[in-house]
Parts: C-alpha cells; structure tokens; sequence
C-alpha cells in the first residue's frame, strides 16, 4: 500500500480495516517504490534514484552474501514476457497526443524511445553486480 499518510496513530485502525477485507500479502510502501512480481516472487525495495545519495542499490550487498555464501545468485534471470502490446492496452488517440521527445530532450544525449516492450528479456547477473574488486 502506498500513497498514504504514514501515521502511527492510524496505522493499526488502518490494517484492521485490510484485513476485514483482504489476508493475502501485504506491504506497507512509501514513495518511490518499486515492487516486483513475478510467477515464483515478489519483492519489495527503494528505488535507486540516480544523482540521489539516500539510495543504494542492493548490488553490494547482494554480491558480499553470494561471496560468504550466504545466498546463490543465478547466472541470468529472464524477465516475464508482456501479455499485451503498449497498442492492446493504449488507445491510439492517446499516443498520438504524445510530445515529441526530441522537444524535451537535450540533442547530445536524445535517443528515441522504444515503443516496444523486450521480449525473452535476460539480464546477466554479473553486469548488474559487477566485480567486488571494482569497489
């Protein structure tokens, strides 16, 4: 749950009124969050903005367990594939009122944006972790 006025006051009054309703998984979230859900997880964590220092991402963290074998990574995780395109679930009078976005993006750093969501999307572990010798 996110968007809500963090109040300890109310918190309790506000889980009862959850739980009348709903006992599956529940999550209290703030702002700039980033939940993921997948068929087999789901995880909860802070974004890790970039050019703000109040946000690290797991990364370290995540490969100094692997190292003390605390935990095991997987080489790659393949993400989900979409159910539906962005034109199932988009309107196309909505795309076409889009800004241009050569209008708002500086033209040394402009790249088009994909209108096109991966499929069969990997990530290899270790390009996101990188090595612990480049700390």
């Amino acid at each position: 749950m996110t968007h809500y006025t963090q109040d300890e006051d109310i918190n309790a009054e506000m889980l009862a009124g959850i739980r009348a309703h709903y006992d599956g998984l529940f999550q209290w979230g703030l702002d700039v969050a980033v939940v993921n859900v997948t068929k087999d997880a789901i995880w909860y964590r802070k974004a890790a903005l970039p050019g703000k220092s109040g946000t690290v991402p797991p990364f370290r963290e995540l490969a100094a367990a692997a190292e003390a074998g605390r935990i095991e990574l997987p080489d790659e995780i393949t993400l989900p594939n979409p159910r539906l395109t962005r034109a199932d679930q988009q309107d196309q009078k909505y795309r076409d009122m889009e800004i241009d976005p050569r209008e708002y993006y500086p033209t040394d750093v402009f790249r088009a944006p994909g209108g096109d969501w991966p499929q069969d999307f990997t990530i290899k572990v270790s390009d996101v972790i990188g090595s612990r010798d480049e700390d």
